[in-house]
């Protein structure tokens, strides 16, 4: 279930919704005294003509409408005339139709006043009538699929489950605060007195409340709520977090929004405790989805504060309802979570797309350098592979060529006769050498064993060239150890040197 959307019309912007139609002559006048616990400082205190009552027809855009304010101490009428658009009976254009409420308790600031639903969300009236002492604050519309909401307001409640709270935080409800209020005299509304002096004034305490009667406490250290929207602007507001002077302590908050970060310190001030209390407020942000995380640094004093978040406004950059984002859930870790009654909304598709959570994040790295580190052991395994296979094809290239005679070698010198011992050394070709018969015999012997290791030795050579199924490393030094083998064969085999004969 998704929250619905509430449009937040300050006091001061009232009469550009009121109703042109005799014998109605729009908003009946009034003016806008400051106010220590309201909405954008100012309430709208409305007054009549002299001797007669005031009446007051307004047109919103939405399925209902809340009113809100102070409803008027006990020296004045506590009945009101209203025309209710869900009552059939009733029509805002004509006074007399409209039907007596009761406020329903006396000098007391909150919701003071909600429509029933209309069926067509285009349009929904309401008058109001003999209603001297109220002060009006705001009025809350509740959006319909229709509704334009290019230059609106939207107002999120602590209830909502827009507003995601991680840690201890606790919903009070059913709460008021006493705040000084100062409305026009009975007397003055009868003479439709405008500026108001000591004798035309009434002095009262208000029982104000929170927005929704409602607010999220916290005063534990790390304690945090998320707000996800989409807009232009953003203001959080909520309960004073400590007494008045003289008491004593301190509250530190940290608000990131969209990764910029922003402290404040919130300490005691000459003004009471009281509702409507700016938290933070950020404005000219540029249209599109943002995020914005507030959390408890420290707290310290006596009476210990606590942050009391009450609702967020903003300005958003959608239309309609049907193009508000739906927002996913972000991950808390509170222990106590408080949660509203409604369910957590449902991401569709064209809202934002979640990010991963941290642990599935971790997941897919671990996956990745595993791959990286396996394919970076088979290409070194490869490479490996290939360069011991080049390194023996070299050393068989660089071996004699096994289709020659590989024991041809100069004849030792001799003297000649002739020549003497002071000649030069020479050579002499085979056919020349004189030799005895035990040089015959050994040169037999050595040249029947160089054959027989000359033929073996290509054996190994071609099987270097033509791998078998064995594994490859190891069958190259098994060849390689043969081979060094015959090579010292070789060399204990050489013929036998020999001198000349006289």
């Amino acid at each position: 279930m998704v929250d619905a959307v509430t449009v937040i019309v300050d006091d001061q912007a009232l009469a550009a919704y009121s109703i042109q139609v005799p014998p109605l002559v729009g908003d009946p006048g009034g003016f806008y005294p400051q106010f220590t616990s309201c909405y954008k400082t100012s309430m709208f205190i409305p007054l009549g003509e002299i001797t007669t009552s005031w009446n007051w027809a307004l047109e919103f855009e939405g399925t209902s409408v809340a009113l809100f304010g102070v409803t008027p101490p006990i020296q004045y009428n506590q009945t009101i005339r209203i025309a209710d658009p869900s009552v059939d009976k009733t029509n805002a254009t004509q006074p007399n139709s409209y039907r007596a409420y009761t406020y329903p308790v006396s000098s007391q600031g909150g919701q003071f006043f909600t429509s029933g639903v209309v069926h067509n969300d285009s349009q929904i009236r309401i008058g109001l009538s003999n209603a001297d002492g109220v002060a009006i604050d705001y009025a809350l519309v509740t959006a319909g699929n229709l509704t334009n909401l290019q230059g609106q307001t939207i107002l999120v409640d602590d209830r909502s489950s827009e507003i995601f709270w991680d840690g201890n935080w606790t919903m009070v409800d059913n709460y008021s605060l006493p705040v000084q209020c100062t409305i026009p005299s009975p007397q003055a509304y009868k003479e439709s007195k405008l500026l108001l002096n000591s004798t035309d004034s009434v002095n009262f305490i208000a029982q104000m409340q929170p927005h929704a009667n409602s607010t999220h406490s916290s005063n534990t250290v790390g304690d945090s709520f998320t707000f996800h929207f989409a807009g232009t602007s953003i203001l959080v507001s909520g309960v004073t977090p400590g007494p008045g002077l003289p008491s004593d302590w301190l509250l530190h908050m940290e608000f990131v929004l969209d990764l910029n970060s922003t402290t404040r310190v919130f300490s005691p001030t000459s003004d009471p405790i009281k509702p409507h209390d700016i938290y933070f407020e950020s404005t000219d942000l540029s249209p599109g989805n943002h995020i914005l995380v507030g959390r408890i640094l420290s707290v310290a004093g006596s009476p210990l504060p606590a942050a009391q978040i009450d609702y967020a406004t903003y300005r958003p950059s959608f239309v309609t309802v049907a193009e508000k984002p739906v927002f996913p859930a972000p991950e808390v870790s509170g222990s106590a979570t408080a949660t509203s009654s409604s369910s957590i909304p449902t991401p569709n598709p064209s809202s934002a797309t979640p990010s991963p959570s941290p642990s599935h994040a971790k997941s897919r790295a671990g996956a990745i350098v595993g791959a990286v580190i396996g394919g970076c052991i088979l290409v070194g395994c490869f490479f490996g592979i290939l360069w011991l296979v080049r390194r023996n094809q070299r050393r068989i290239r660089n071996a004699p060529n096994p289709h020659t005679e590989p024991f041809t070698s100069t004849a030792p010198t001799i003297y000649s006769e002739q020549d003497g011992p002071s000649s030069q050394l020479g050579t002499l070709p085979h056919s020349k050498r004189p030799f005895s018969p035990l040089h015959a015999a050994s040169l037999s012997v050595a040249s029947n064993s160089n054959s027989a290791l000359s033929q073996q030795q290509n054996n190994i050579a071609a099987e270097i060239r033509e791998p078998q199924n064995s594994p490859v490393d190891a069958r190259l030094r098994e060849l390689q150890a043969q081979m060094d083998a015959i090579e010292v064969r070789v060399r204990d085999n050489a013929p036998p040197s020999y001198s000349g004969e006289a």
